[in-house]
């Protein structure tokens, strides 16, 4: 079992602003780390201590990709130019092996391969693309084509038009295909499986298996889903130990086992019984703490893709892999809110069905949608991201000190705070009401809310056992005792961020917008002027819209 499962936002909004960069966030597994999604200005976040942590590039062997839409990988060849440029040359010692795994839909490998030949770019390590197909799509050769001359030519294939399980085709490409670099090795195709609808155990990350599902958007998109193995809270028993050692001198005479712990390995490992010699038999120590399950989804309206349970037949695809989710990760792009609270301050509120139909146009979701599926799947925690530009992020500052006693006029920074805060309460509302009453993380997220991530967040993901078992009774997961994430510095904006230099850590648990302050443990200030941490490459007010 993985000791700490983490997870970091580097980018939530669908568009680049002063508070928010393009789609990217990072799941770290003790010290391997996954990333997932890759936008333009992702490894300068990452770069960035208020938002990226202490997160080492050198950490990132695993890049899974989503979808296609520029705000999702426009960001993944400079990352790896990075990775494995002239500055960074990987050791040799490594020999030919990926220094850099990468998964998604198909056309990541074109994307890479034609970007750094049109580029003239050279890496100095390897990579390998694993693309994530459906059943009727053709694959993208890792192989060079070669004409009837012998000579190695560069092509255009038109891609299929026919449907996509659980799945929207999206404008029809024509990918270019060019010849691998030296760079490249062959990468895996792998294909949908058409009887779960999803891609099971595409790889294997510190004992978590990563698999991946169809979810709707206007291109063919995917969630992925982490599953942790279960694990024993003792690894052996002293009677196991005892029992070993009476028979010590047996097992050296009869299998010539000179030291009997090494039997050891094969109850913990292998989990076999062990008979020893005076015919006691030892099991494997049970498995009493359940594995967790991360579920990061990218950008959708149905995260079930119409693959639900019916009368007919059962849920297949997400509806199934995400159920009974310590953590899902869920699109928000629009919400309907007061007009006090929205750009401009309207003066009608916003109507919820004009905005959920604005944003099934566009392929998105609203905090009902995000609140729908987590309990359609049983979510025990639920955060929020891929935010419209009309939402920016608060100050950091602004949202630990807020407080409603305090009836001074604060702004836009105020207007901000509010928004998110009233996002969170209905993606909340809604995933409480349509918990099932049967679902295993019921009471633990009945305590819980929804929380809306912003560029820096941090949230750990606890152990099942630490809340869901402890005397017999749920926890309060937004007790200052039992926090399960970190309250970082973001940005530089305000005076008082300047002047007082913020303390970087733990913070209190209370992270929902409203319920929040520090507990810090030392840090530094960081250089330059107090603003521009945010840093983005598109000037303020560009409507340039990827989604």
């Amino acid at each position: 079992m993985v000791k700490d499962i983490s997870l970091r936002f580097l980018g939530t909004s669908s568009q680049t602003n002063i508070s928010r960069n393009y789609s990217s966030l990072l799941v770290k597994l003790d010290h391997h780390t996954v990333m997932i999604d890759c936008g333009e200005s992702t490894q300068r976040q990452l770069q960035n201590r208020h938002i990226g942590g202490d997160e080492r590039l050198s950490n990132i062997r695993h890049i899974l990709i989503t979808h296609l839409h520029a705000d999702h990988v426009l960001g993944l060849v400079p990352l790896l130019c990075t990775l494995m440029g002239p500055s960074n040359a990987v050791d040799p010692s490594e020999g030919k092996r990926p220094r850099v795994e990468i998964f998604g839909p198909s056309g990541i490998r074109a994307l890479i391969r034609t970007t750094l030949t049109l580029c003239y770019t050279n890496l100095t390590g390897y990579y390998c693309v694993h693309e994530l197909l459906w059943p009727n799509q053709s694959a993208y050769s890792n192989a060079p084509i070669i004409a009837e001359d012998e000579q190695v030519i560069a092509a255009s294939i038109p891609e299929s038009t026919e449907p996509l399980l659980g799945a929207m085709n999206g404008p029809q490409r024509t990918i270019p295909h060019l010849p691998p670099l030296d760079s490249e090795l062959p990468g895996i195709d792998f294909r949908l499986d058409e009887q779960t609808a999803s891609w099971p155990s595409i790889t294997s990350i510190s004992g978590v298996v990563v698999s991946a599902a169809p979810i709707l958007h206007r291109c063919p998109a995917v969630g992925y889903v982490f599953e942790e193995p279960d694990a024993a809270s003792t690894s052996v028993s002293t009677e196991m130990l005892d029992a070993l050692q009476a028979n010590a001198a047996a097992l050296e005479a009869q299998q010539n086992i000179k030291n009997p712990k090494v039997l050891l390995g094969k109850l913990t490992r292998d989990r076999k019984s062990v008979t020893l010699p005076d015919g006691t038999i030892l099991h494997p120590p049970e498995l009493d703490i359940p594995g967790r399950k991360v579920v990061v989804l990218g950008d959708t309206y149905d995260a079930t893709a119409g693959l639900d349970a019916s009368a007919d037949y059962e849920a297949r695809g997400m509806a199934s892999l995400a159920e009974n989710a310590d953590v899902l990760v869920h699109e928000c792009t629009n919400a309907a809110l007061p007009g006090s609270l929205t750009p401009g301050k309207r003066e009608e509120d916003e109507k919820h069905d004009e905005v959920r139909a604005k944003a099934l146009m566009r392929g998105h979701s609203t905090p009902q949608v995000a609140g729908q599926f987590a309990a359609r799947c049983g979510a025990k925690q639920l955060l929020l991201n891929h935010f419209s530009i009309k939402y920016p992020a608060p100050h950091p500052l602004f949202a630990a000190n807020y407080s409603q006693d305090d009836p001074t006029p604060r702004g836009d920074q105020e207007r901000r705070f509010l928004a998110l805060q009233e996002i969170e309460r209905q993606a909340t509302e809604v995933w409480h009401n349509g918990i099932p009453g049967d679902a295993i993380h019921r009471e633990a997220a009945l305590q819980r809310k929804a929380i809306a991530a912003f560029d820096g967040f941090l949230y750990r993901v606890p152990l099942q056992n630490e809340h869901d078992h402890s005397n017999g009774s749920i926890n309060n997961t937004h007790d200052s005792s039992q926090q399960d994430f970190d309250y970082s510095i973001g940005s530089q904006s305000l005076d008082s961020y300047v002047s007082s230099p913020p303390r970087r850590g733990r913070g209190s648990g209370r992270r929902p917008f409203g319920q929040q302050h520090f507990r810090g443990r030392g840090g530094r200030q960081s250089n330059g002027s107090s603003r521009g941490q945010y840093s983005s490459s598109s000037p303020r007010g560009q409507k340039t819209v990827y989604e």
